[in-house]
């Protein structure tokens, strides 16, 4: 008995130290922030497919912008200024690119 009473306590300071380092680490929070960018961008990239079928030219860009704000990824909100501004060119006729149907420039 005076065994089990002696190992209890460094037991108990392992454990502690291993919830220590998973919560310090961020939890469950912290493997679910990983994926977020994944599941930014393939919400991003479904949407988009989606939208571009009722708005050609501008669906896409809706999509991006709205999916990057709400999940507050810049990446996303890049993609969408960046395809806006070449939508624009295209429609403006400058730099000599072209608006295709599908409303992507890419």
């Amino acid at each position: 008995m005076a065994k089990q009473a002696a190992r209890a306590p460094r037991r108990r300071r392992a454990v502690a130290a291993v919830r220590r380092h998973y919560a310090s680490r961020g939890g469950v929070r912290g493997i679910m922030g990983s994926f977020k960018p994944m599941l930014a961008g393939g919400i991003a990239g479904a949407g988009s497919k989606i939208a571009r079928g009722y708005f050609p030219q501008f669906g896409g860009i809706l999509v991006n912008a709205g999916v990057g704000y709400f999940m507050k990824n810049e990446t996303l909100m890049t993609l969408a200024g960046m395809e806006a501004g070449h939508t624009v060119l295209g429609m403006t006729g400058i730099g000599g690119t072209t608006t295709t149907s599908s409303g992507s420039g890419w």
